[in-house]
């Protein structure tokens, strides 16, 4: 069984990898972890000056490389046994999210629970990967106090 686990690198992901790690434990199967860089073409939306927008693409790949390492040093949280590639991909979170799920038989998604105006202001990537992805989706919800994620329904 190929698990994907969709990491947030900003929040908490050791939580989501330990979480992740004792679904594919359970399973049997192989987890790989993936990130989404959001840094399209916007970041620089208005930049004209050709210095400007040089010192910008050195910031950007400094930053790829920081997540490329970050992410390789998550997936060695995972078992060797269990361990699969991590992945990093570029583009809409949710949308890269549901198309790296047709590579995989189950992908697992944290989610912060907001509702009301949090959730309709700043908008649910877990609630649009569920409604778009090509595999079932268990979503986790990372619990603060205990470091730990627990399952939430989808």
């Amino acid at each position: 069984m190929k698990l994907l686990a969709a990491i947030d690198l900003h929040d908490n992901p050791e939580s989501m990898v330990d979480e992740a790690t004792r679904w594919a434990e359970r399973t049997g199967g192989t987890l790989s972890l993936l990130f989404v860089e959001e840094l399209g073409e916007a970041w620089a939306t208005g930049v004209s000056d050709p210095t400007v927008l040089s010192l910008l693409e050195v910031e950007r790949a400094s930053l790829r490389k920081v997540h490329r390492d970050r992410i390789a040093e998550l997936t060695e949280r995972i078992p060797a046994d269990f361990r699969g590639a991590p992945l990093v991909k570029d583009g809409v979170a949710w949308r890269a999210i549901a198309d790296a799920s047709e590579q995989t038989d189950l992908l697992l998604i944290g989610t912060h629970g907001r509702t009301g105006f949090a959730h309709f202001f700043l908008g649910s990537v877990a609630e649009r990967v569920v409604r778009a992805a090509h595999c079932p989706v268990l979503v986790l919800r990372p619990s603060g106090s205990a470091g730990r994620a627990t399952a939430q329904e989808a």
